[in-house]
Order: C-alpha cells, then structure tokens, then sequence
C-alpha cells in the first residue's frame, strides 16, 4: 500500500524492505538522524559517515552530490530552488520526491541506482525537464515516461514529450504516487488490469478527460483525479474504497458510477464538483444514503423514494444531483 503525502507532497516513513518484489534501500531521514547530522557550506545535511543526503536548509542553485553518498533521502531537494544537480556514481537510491518542486530542467540517473522510492521523482514540478536521461540499468524511460526496467512500476511522466493518449504499459503492477501530477497536456488514460495499485494523487492536476482503469484495484486512492477534467467516472467492480477528494473539484464531472463492491467513501470525494448531476450505485449498499453522501461532499436531502432520492450539492449550480439506486 502507499504511503500517504505529508504536508510537503514527500512520503511519510516509507521504509519498507521490498516493494512490488523490489528490494527497497530506506531513504527516511529521522529527526534523530538530522540532529546528529553535518551540513555543508551549501546547506545540505548529511549523515556523519557521508553517506546519506538527508535534507537541505537553505535554498539553493546549484549543486554537486560528493561522490561516496549512497542515498538521497525523502523530499531533501524539495522546494529548494535548485536548478542544477549532478550526481555521482556511488549513488543507490533516491527517496520520495526528492526533486520535487525544484526548477530543475535536466536530471541524470547514475548508472548504480537500483531503487527509486514509488513517487515520481519529480512529482509536483508543474514544468517538466527538458532532459532525463537514466544510465541505471534497473529503469527505463519510454515516451517522456519512466517505468522500471521489468515494467513493475510505473513512475509517471518526467519530460514534455509523454503522450496525450496515454496507454500504461501491459505487465505494470503499481502507478506511484503523484506519477502524472500536473501533467496539463494529459487526455485520456488506459490502465491495464495488471495494476493493482495506484497511489496518492497519480493524476491529480492533470488535463486528463478519460480514464480505463484497470479491473483489479480495490481502491481509488485520495485526491487520485482531484482537479481533472473528467465528465463521466465508472468506478469498476472490486473496488471497495473511494478515498479523500478522489474526485474533488472536476468542474466538468457530470455522472459517477459506483459498483456493488464498493463499501466506503471518505470525505470531499464530491466537493467542488459543480456540474455533477447523476450518481448510480447499488440499490442495498453501504455507503448510498444521506450520511455518506452529505460526508463524501453532497447536502441537504430534498427528497428520497425507494428508486432515487434528491440531494442539494456542495457549490452547486444546478437543483440537485440525482442519486439513482438499482439492482
């Protein structure tokens, strides 16, 4: 399962041994550890043996990783300013994030790095890079995308030239978190039923219109398709939770079906969803009455009969959405 974002877009202790049958090298930086660490004339910390980057605490253009660091550690060049980098060879790993929101417009993969933590490695950078190149032979970039080399994991997109028609690769297992975050020029996507998992936020911001998913995830993780261009979201069978803003704020969202399997929405999955006008689910379901729906961002129930009922929505400029209940 993924891990949720903290308030900086980075992962929260993402320190599992394996991931998908990948071995995982821990990129958490602790508190403990960044008290006992040393920080350079750039303002970059380290741990006391060199070998892992914990985290800046200034801002910075540009900057070079001594060769002997082995790790780069979660969001630790996040909202830094950085521009520039260059890594070096002893690298292992890069942590969650651990470009994120910088300005950088290059990014080289040394050719040792055996594990990226499952977030987009710039995820949340609103501008791609101009250049990705990955010298590592444990990933793969195909079309502006960055996949590992088995095709496991999908990491999302990390230069301008991903596809507006965009069809997952057959064999990937996991979508990480925030992989076509921001990605504006985005359309439609294809998931294969071979992903079981999708992550927090995996197309949140983006233009995408269309979606396939895939038939074998249980679960719409939060703020997934938060502010996207969707009209119509059929939520496929087998999936059983609906999580925090999943769909909030898609202007454009018109009707939303739910399968028999589902038995849980969190909240605001609806808010900020003006044109919704149409909801169908199960008619004996868990989740299909006021309560749930009042928490998944609708209100004031207006009028209800065995068939359907009215609700008033959130920031809604039409009457009211029908809720239409069947067999």
């Amino acid at each position: 399962m993924m891990n949720r974002y903290n308030e900086t877009g980075t992962i929260i202790n993402f320190s599992a041994r394996t991931y998908m049958n990948h071995k995982c090298i821990c990129t958490y930086a602790s508190d403990d550890e960044k008290f006992h660490a040393i920080i350079d004339d750039y303002g970059v910390m380290y741990s006391p043996d060199g070998k892992r980057l914990l985290d800046t605490v200034r801002q910075l253009k540009h900057y070079e990783v001594p060769e002997g660091v082995e790790v780069i550690c979660d969001g630790a060049f996040c909202f830094s300013g950085l521009e520039s980098i260059k890594l070096p060879d002893s690298l292992l790993a890069i942590g969650c994030n651990a470009f994120g929101n910088t300005r950088l417009t290059a990014l080289t993969i040394p050719r040792n790095v055996r594990h990226i933590a499952p977030v987009n490695p710039i995820a949340t950078n609103q501008l791609l890079l101009d250049k990705f190149e990955c010298l590592s032979p444990y990933f793969k970039v195909v079309k502006g995308i960055l996949y590992s080399k088995d095709n496991v994991i999908f990491y999302g997109a990390v230069t301008e030239d991903y596809p507006e028609e965009l069809e997952i690769l057959e064999g990937v297992k996991a979508i990480a978190n925030g992989a076509m975050s921001h990605r504006a020029h985005l359309r439609s996507v294809s998931i294969p039923d071979s992903v079981t998992v999708m992550g927090d936020g995996a197309f949140h911001c983006s233009g995408v219109k269309k979606v396939k998913l895939s038939q074998n995830i249980d679960r719409i993780p939060a703020e997934c398709f938060y502010d996207c261009r969707l009209e119509v979201f059929i939520v496929p069978e087998g999936v059983v939770n609906v999580d925090d803003s999943a769909l909030g704020h898609n202007d454009n969202l018109i009707t939303v079906v739910f399968p028999k399997t589902l038995k849980n929405i969190v909240y605001n999955v609806f808010s900020g969803c003006p044109s919704l006008t149409r909801i169908s689910g199960p008619r004996k379901s868990n989740f299909m009455n006021l309560k749930d729906m009042q928490k998944a961002g609708l209100r004031k129930g207006v009028r209800s009969t065995r068939e359907n009922c009215i609700i008033d929505s959130y920031e809604s400029n039409m009457e009211g959405v029908t809720m239409h209940l069947h067999n």
